[in-house]
């Protein structure tokens, strides 16, 4: 379900799909920086507003521990080999919850 924009083929004797592994690769990004956005809208808020003795020390340590997290699946996507490492890598970091704090103007909808 994933990915069933990336099938190029379908073979009804087998009822194996092939796909554009290059083309599901730019999903799971999209995806990526989705659930990305999600996790920092709440503490960009709280950086945006600064207000004096909020937790923004707090919120600064919690982004660097989310880019990192991000980075590692950026990698872990472009090193996939076959749609079956995607589905098994958007397994491992899950969708998350649209926080209140998300605008959907952050959200990329269609990219490809």
């Amino acid at each position: 379900i994933l990915f069933t924009d990336a099938i190029i083929a379908y073979d009804f004797d087998t009822k194996q799909s092939t796909y554009d592994l290059a083309f599901a690769k730019k999903m799971a990004h999209r995806k990526r920086k989705n659930r990305r956005y999600s996790e920092f809208a709440p503490h960009d808020d709280t950086v945006a507003k600064a207000i004096p003795g909020s937790a923004t020390d707090a919120a600064e340590t919690s982004r660097a521990a989310i880019r990192t997290k991000y980075a590692t699946m950026q990698t872990e996507i472009d090193n996939a080999s076959t749609i079956a490492d995607l589905y098994d890598i958007m397994q491992k970091y899950p969708k998350q919850k649209k926080p209140p704090e998300a605008h959907e103007s952050g959200y990329i909808i269609s990219e490809y």
